[in-house]
């Protein structure tokens, strides 16, 4: 018994020495390109699964920016009495505002241009203890509630470079608030008093038509640093660009007449003029949100990173003329 234990110990002893553990050179180099056919693909899949997820999150977030951007403004209308014209705001429209917007409008270092677009006057509520009786004020518990007018502008801002990687290269949309000359306090007293050097508001005073009126409006006061509304608008097309043109409706007027600018449009309605409305169109611009596929001009083949969407906003203001 104890030799045939002896006898099978050898033999298996010498089995292993005739065939040492371990792979062969070939056998690892077949393995590796096995595993090389089956994680390619693999990894191919996952970078495009990302890709296309990343994609999509851009195209989603820069839709939910726009309509967000429509609703803000719809809702900044609400008490709007006064939309100007295309022709107020064009430099050779001697009677128009674009030279007093050009000085009261501070455009972004970062900027190319700064083009207004969107320009109208709003009744702004003050509570009791904000008015203004127009000298400093000590305590204003005899006063009522009122309203001021502002004046509001919303200008496309055409990014020259990114400073900082704060915004987008393409363009955003700057909002702008002047509000009638008043200077608030911010330390908490009771004194108020107007700007001298503030932003006047319009004067209905005397002949003419309300447009005329409107158009004489001009700024004793500095330059107004304006809020970011929204960054990732498509900029300006190029002359020979294919992307798509916002075209009015009849009864409308363009804002701005530039065919080139179709990222930021307003349609004016010129029906019924005492009742300042509007159909504001966006364009957005989500591939600048990829840095793979970051493009600043529009692509037709890429044109669902385009997205664009409109509202019709409706001021419930109205102004008479005397």
């Amino acid at each position: 018994m104890l030799s045939s234990l002896k006898f099978i110990l050898k033999s298996q002893l010498k089995r292993q020495s005739d065939h040492p553990g371990g792979f062969t050179l070939i056998e690892l180099l077949v393995a590796l390109i096995m595993a090389a056919l089956i994680i390619t693909p693999v990894l191919g899949f996952m970078i495009n699964f990302l890709q296309t997820d990343r994609r999509e999150q851009a195209k989603t977030t820069t839709e939910q920016d726009i309509q967000s951007a429509l609703d803000y403004m719809a809702q900044d209308m609400q008490q709007a009495v006064y939309i100007y014209n295309e022709e107020a705001l064009t430099s050779i429209n001697p009677d128009g505002i674009k030279g007093a917007l050009d000085t009261a409008l501070k455009c972004p270092n970062d900027a190319d241009s700064c083009q207004p677009i969107l320009v109208f006057w709003k009744r702004r509520f003050l509570a009791k203890d904000d008015v203004l009786s127009g000298t400093i004020v000590g305590t204003k518990t005899n006063e009522n509630d009122t309203f001021v007018y502002s004046l509001v502008a919303y200008s496309l801002v055409d990014t020259e470079q990114n400073i900082n990687n704060l915004w987008s290269p393409s363009a955003r949309i700057v909002r702008y608030e002047l509000r009638d000359a008043l200077d608030f306090n911010q330390d908490g007293t009771d004194e108020i008093a107007p700007d001298p050097a503030g932003f006047q508001p319009f004067n209905l005073d005397g002949k003419g038509s309300l447009t005329l009126k409107m158009n004489q409006w001009n700024t004793p006061g500095g330059e107004q640093e304006g809020a970011t509304l929204i960054d990732y608008i498509d900029e300006p097309d190029e002359p020979d660009s294919n992307a798509p043109v916002v075209n009015c409706k009849v009864g409308e007027q363009r804002i701005p007449d530039d065919s080139t600018v179709n990222s930021f449009v307003v349609c004016m309605n010129l029906l019924n003029p005492s009742i300042p409305t509007a159909r504001v169109y966006l364009r957005g611009n989500a591939l600048a949100r990829i840095p793979i596929l970051q493009n600043e001009d529009y692509d037709d083949k890429y044109s669902t990173f385009f997205p664009t969407s409109s509202i019709l906003v409706r001021g419930n203001g109205f102004l008479f003329t005397q």
